[in-house]
């Protein structure tokens, strides 16, 4: 049973971050009350520094590695390392 259950997040885990747009939100409203963005206002942060992994490359090896045949024991050793 707790098989199933681990089996049914990770599946609706996976399900939830394929269904994620990586649209901009709205902007924001200006206001006459907003303060001035001075020039000494840092940079933005690059999002994903070049070469890190993404969820996408964990989710393709996810794919070549389990498969019907070792699901139960892939399955295992996920719940030992989660269990440590």
């Amino acid at each position: 049973m707790n098989r199933f259950i681990v089996l049914c997040l990770v599946s609706a885990i996976a399900a939830g971050c394929k269904g994620k747009s990586d649209a901009e939100p709205p902007p924001l409203p200006s206001t006459a009350a907003a303060p001035a963005v001075s020039a000494a206002a840092p940079a933005a942060a690059p999002a994903a520094v070049a070469g890190s992994p993404t969820p996408e490359d964990y989710e393709q090896q996810a794919i070549d590695e389990i498969n019907p045949q070792n699901i139960d024991t892939e399955l295992d050793k996920l719940e030992k390392e989660i269990g440590q």
